[in-house]
């Protein structure tokens, strides 16, 4: 394709001196203002929430101010959204020739019903193709008259698409008395032993952890400048029960994600045998914890497992809530990632 277009604009410019000026012209205003966006890339790298900056008064670990940033300069080059208003566009819009066969044959489906999968296999949990089959399986008309009574009422997460300008999505968590009963032993038993070590350091609270794919620092600031917002109220008022607090220095574990997820979950980053080792998770449970997670791919795991590796220790959270991003209107489908009228490339609200 470049070739055929380097090989009509030389057409082009031999035909006559005109273009050649036009072409000169553009190219010029777009090395001008490329070398700009360069010489400003970088500006409020070294600032963070709460007004904080890097500290490098005291001539210890010093963190130097990179001379361009690339991500700045590059910025939206990618976004579709970002040059059209398909994404403004009210209607939303639902390709239901991807939907498994049980919703085709339905019409007028206004509300999906996703299933609950943490009684399912480990085998099922940890392949993706088997897990996403699943889910389709098991996907509901939550308006379907032939769906039992207690398969809707087991049913945590739906998507509301009664109003076609706005799709809802309803998280109903269901009260699990059982396993509510075993953590609350589980939890006395935690207590009487702090009480018996002289413990005075437990912090309670419910805790929820938002684990972004490798992003850098001055990258969060530019892009998710809403959660930025939220965070910055817990930085203004030092007295306030809650502060939040930014790492200003260079702490990432590798640029590839498997690493880092790795020492998130499990507290090493390379050689990670995950037959032995343990999610940090499972310590939440140990502590009385009831836990919940929820990926944005259609995809169970928290690590990568190797095909001929025996089954892991995997870690059975309570509720989760990835199955939602199998929905073919999100995830990939079948072929169409990479198209921009259709999956989690969309340039359509979705």
């Amino acid at each position: 394709m470049t070739f055929f277009v380097f090989k009509f604009l030389y057409w082009v410019c031999k035909k006559s001196w005109i273009p050649r000026i036009i072409l000169l012209i553009i190219f010029t205003a777009f090395v001008i203002w490329y070398f700009l966006r360069i010489r400003h890339s970088c500006q409020g790298w070294e600032k963070g929430i709460g007004g904080i900056s890097i500290d490098n008064t005291n001539g210890e670990c010093i963190v130097p101010t990179p001379s361009y940033c690339e991500l700045t300069i590059r910025d939206g080059f990618m976004d579709m959204a970002h040059h059209n208003e398909q994404c403004e566009k009210k209607k939303m819009k639902v390709d239901t020739k991807q939907w498994p066969e049980n919703l085709q044959k339905r019409s007028n489906v206004t509300k999906i019903g996703y299933p609950r999968p943490e009684k399912w296999s480990n085998d099922i949990k940890t392949h993706e193709v088997l897990y996403k089959q699943a889910v389709y399986e098991n996907i509901v008309d939550m308006n379907d008259p032939e769906v039992k009574k207690e398969v809707k009422d087991n049913i945590e997460i739906i998507i509301d698409m009664t109003d076609e300008d706005f799709h809802k999505i309803e998280v109903d968590v269901k009260r699990n008395n059982t396993r509510a009963e075993e953590l609350k032993i589980i939890r006395e038993q935690v207590l009487r032993q702090d009480e018996i070590d002289n413990n005075t350091q437990r912090v309670d609270h419910n805790v929820i952890v938002l684990y972004i794919d490798n992003i850098s620092r001055a990258h969060f600031h530019r892009k998710m400048h809403e959660f930025n917002d939220w965070l910055e109220q817990f930085t203004e008022d030092k007295n306030a029960e809650l502060e939040a607090t930014e790492f200003m220095r260079y702490h990432t574990v590798s640029k590839n994600t498997y690493k880092s997820n790795n020492a998130m979950y499990y507290g090493e980053s390379a050689d990670l045998n995950y037959n032995e080792t343990t999610n940090v998770f499972h310590h939440f449970s140990e502590n009385g914890y009831i836990t919940g997670m929820f990926r944005d791919e259609c995809d169970m795991s928290t690590a990568l497992f190797e095909e001929d590796l025996e089954r892991p220790h995997f870690y059975n959270w309570d509720h989760y809530g990835s199955t939602i991003t199998c929905d073919t209107n999100y995830d990939r489908g079948n072929i169409r990632n990479l198209m921009f009228d259709s999956g989690r490339n969309s340039q359509y609200k979705r």
